[in-house]
């Protein structure tokens, strides 16, 4: 079979569009015997007509009209390939990105980046993958995602990284079924029984560093990776799980739960942005991160 070239494809887009072997010869600069000889060579490398003979004009054969989609799309990346000055369009961005976030993630921000994204961007399309699941260093060098998002994420050299925040914790409970005072006073909290994460989630338990770094306990009675079942769990249940407090305060809110300080030093957590270097000057990528950016830091959630 021919190979073809990219000047190849680019007669095709002319023909396609004029439907006209004159007009397209022009609108690339060539002459008539040329354009001629590309829609001989298309002929012979795609086995169709592309275009046939109508009374006086030429018009596309049915399999000529679904290339055209396809190839402007083509065609226009290798444009911003080549052109890095050219104005970006959001509308027009059809990119499909894989962003690796923790559970905590994927239920307190990523509900907003994806409506940031839906109003700016509306043919972009998201996969949210969970962080435990990945090497993510490994994941980001071969492509397989484009920017993950967690706590401790450090790189190699040739990756980049941004702070979004520093995060915070606290302990929430059911008041009908713990009594408030005995949230502040740190032996008693230590009594009540506890639900923790399980680091397979992806990311340490902050409860657990904390009191391993203090040498203290406290009552484990139950363990989940799956923080969205923690709010129904203590629901139903004397427990406290000491979370992330941005997700904390919106499950209180949700399901009439209350949050308290724990009674025990526990630093602040910075969550970072991490991506591979070779994203860092792409356009549609560094929307994306300014976007992620603005939707992981919600207004009096973090400080």
């Amino acid at each position: 079979m021919e190979k073809t070239d990219l000047n190849l494809l680019r007669s095709l887009q002319a023909l396609l569009q004029s439907s006209n072997v004159t007009q397209a010869a022009e609108t690339l600069g060539l002459s008539q015997s040329a354009m001629s000889y590309n829609l001989a060579r298309l002929r012979n490398l795609l086995g169709d007509e592309i275009l046939t003979r109508q009374g006086s004009h030429m018009v596309k054969t049915p399999y000529a009209q679904t290339l055209e989609e396809p190839l402007a799309h083509i065609l226009g990346d290798v444009d911003r390939l080549f052109r890095r000055d050219m104005p970006f369009e959001l509308a027009e961005c059809r990119e499909a990105f894989s962003i690796a976030l923790p559970d905590v993630g994927e239920a307190d921000f990523a509900p907003l980046l994806l409506h940031k994204v839906r109003q700016e961007a509306p043919n972009v399309k998201l996969n949210f993958v969970p962080i435990g699941t990945l090497r993510i260093l490994d994941a980001l060098d071969d492509g397989s995602i484009h920017v993950a998002i967690g706590a401790y994420l450090e790189g190699r050299v040739h990756h980049k990284r941004k702070l979004l925040f520093h995060e915070r914790f606290l302990s929430l409970y059911n008041p009908e079924r713990i009594d408030r005072s005995e949230m502040d006073n740190l032996e008693s909290w230590q009594a009540l029984p506890h639900i923790v994460v399980t680091e397979s989630s992806g990311e340490p338990d902050p409860l657990r560093l904390a009191l391993g770094r203090n040498g203290q306990k406290c009552n484990v009675v139950a363990t989940s990776s799956r923080i969205m079942l923690f709010p129904m769990l203590l629901k139903d249940a004397p427990l406290v799980a000491t979370l992330p407090a941005s997700l904390a305060t919106r499950f209180a809110k949700i399901y009439g739960l209350e949050t308290a300080i724990p009674p025990v030093e526990m630093k602040e957590v910075p969550i970072m942005l991490l991506w591979h270097q070779s994203f860092d000057k792409s356009p549609a990528h560094t929307w994306l991160r300014q976007t992620i950016y603005e939707s992981f830091r919600p207004s009096g959630d973090h400080s």
